[in-house]
């Protein structure tokens, strides 16, 4: 009998040692809790500090060519990559949304990487990617200068809270476009909305 309890004492402590160290299940209810989880193992992994993920995170689309110079069609996306290093050098509690997420969506949605987006669509693809933020804009030329134009919408109210821009002459550097753009956005201390 003495035998019997001590297997019985020894499997209930191995089965509540176990218990303790799952990680609690109380959020994975509801899908809004399961993409919060999910969002929070990239914050982890991407900052390597504890966020309130549902207020930081940043997705940045790619700017949009309004010119008819096809050659530029990969400009936006090197201006949406500046962007996303300059703020992410800048701003340690700021999470950006994967690009392949973001093309992902985009391919779902049928809508194109460069098409034409206002805040009220902006605040919905920041919606269905989980981001509080959402940063978007275009490229134009005139007069032989290369201009950028960048926005930044808050997904919740879809309103733009800032905007900035930066110009270039002749062959433009969109990477250092990118990085001034984001300085723009950084000094007027947009993102520091709660």
């Amino acid at each position: 009998m003495s035998r019997c309890r001590a297997r019985f004492l020894l499997l209930a402590c191995g089965l509540l040692s176990s218990c303790r160290t799952s990680a609690p299940a109380a959020h994975a209810s509801t899908p809004a809790s399961r993409s919060a989880a999910a969002s929070s193992v990239e914050v982890h992994s991407a900052n390597a500090i504890r966020l309130d993920e549902s207020q930081r995170i940043l997705a940045i689309l790619p700017f949009r060519n309004k010119t008819d110079d096809s050659d530029l069609e990969g400009a936006g996306t090197v201006l949406a990559d500046a962007i996303a290093m300059s703020i992410m050098s800048k701003r340690k509690d700021i999470v950006m949304v994967e690009r392949e997420r973001i093309e992902t969506l985009f391919a779902e949605m049928k809508l194109g990487l460069s098409g034409a987006i206002d805040a009220a669509t902006a605040a919905r693809i920041g919606k269905l990617l989980g981001a509080r933020f959402l940063a978007f804009g275009a490229i134009s030329r005139l007069g032989g200068r290369s201009y950028v134009s960048a926005r930044l919408v808050d997904v919740e109210t879809g309103r733009i809270l800032c905007a900035a821009s930066a110009k270039s002459a002749e062959n433009p550097d969109w990477e250092r476009m990118g990085i001034e753009a984001a300085k723009g956005m950084l000094s007027q201390r947009c993102l520091n909305l709660r």
